[in-house]
């Protein structure tokens, strides 16, 4: 669960509500409010940080790993791992931004269920190219997803419009939820995740990412903003698809961006659909042409 900074301070720190209230002058039921998980403004939240005495602007981060040190321990780890054993696929956050990024993906491992390891980790065995941990698996399974993910999203949805900047950026920062719903489940078993749990999550992200992605489809159409792709199939490919490395299915998705698009539009993705039927059909007659040729050649 995310921290709760009003809670931190009251048991760590041994105040009350009220003496909180004094400090920042505001009044008790406003302290109270914050304590319930109403927003809490930048200028107060950095207020409380200093009352916490937390070194980073991640409360939960900080009380996760307990001191800069260790925080430091754990943004080193995950960015060697990240270089040593990244493949074709490294993660740009991890390599660009890993104060920013690897935080991030811990705690959202943690909070899903993961049994994240407590002690801090050392790099040692990763410069040795030693074997790796379960959980190292796991998260090596798991950058690489989000890095297809965010790579695909960097592609296609960097419109540089300010009226879909925003949305942009939400759905890149919620590939470190969808990038569970990729994640190997055998390998998720085994590092301590409830899979009906995650299966839940799951479902949840992929309903709020279409949501997400509706919503600016439909800003693009308001504002006239060309379409770049079919920004549905983020929910219909698979990570080797998004990747490049499969080709994706003729005819796949468009059902969902038709919604979007003026009427001349509609005609010319209906003409592709046409297009790519018939080019499936005539690859369908290539092969089977081409298989009874070599019977016969065969024979």
């Amino acid at each position: 669960m995310p921290l709760n900074i009003i809670e931190y301070i009251i048991k760590t720190k041994g105040l009350k509500q009220k003496d909180l209230a004094d400090m920042l002058k505001v009044s008790r039921a406003q302290i109270s409010k914050w304590k319930s998980g109403e927003h809490i403004p930048p200028r107060r939240k950095d207020e409380l940080m200093v009352l916490a005495d937390l070194f980073t602007e991640n409360p939960e981060w900080a009380v996760f790993v307990k001191n800069k040190k260790d925080s430091d321990a754990w943004i080193n780890y995950v960015t060697l791992l990240n270089e040593q054993y990244d493949g074709n696929t490294k993660s740009v956050d991890i390599e660009s931004h890993p104060e920013e990024f690897v935080p991030k993906i811990i705690l959202f491992l943690s909070n899903i269920g993961i049994a994240v390891p407590q002690k801090k980790p050392s790099t040692k065995k990763i410069k040795e190219g030693g074997s790796l941990t379960n959980f190292e698996l796991l998260l090596l399974d798991y950058i690489k997803i989000y890095e297809v993910l965010t790579g695909w999203c960097a592609t296609y949805m960097s419109s540089l419009h300010d009226a879909v900047a925003d949305i942009e950026d939400d759905i890149y920062n919620y590939m470190i939820n969808y990038a569970l719903c990729f994640t190997n489940s055998d390998v998720l078993g085994v590092n301590g995740a409830d899979l009906s749990s995650v299966q839940s999550h799951n479902e949840m992200t992929k309903i709020n990412l279409y949501k997400k992605i509706e919503y600016m489809c439909s800003i693009m159409r308001d504002e006239n903003i060309s379409f770049r792709t079919d920004y549905f199939n983020l929910l219909n490919l698979s990570i080797a698809q998004l990747k490049g490395e499969e080709e994706a299915p003729l005819c796949q998705g468009h059902d969902d961006l038709e919604l979007f698009l003026p009427y001349q539009d509609k005609l010319i993705l209906r003409k592709i659909q046409r297009m790519e039927l018939t080019i499936n059909d005539l690859h369908n007659k290539i092969d089977f042409l081409t298989e009874k040729l070599e019977k016969s050649l065969s024979s």
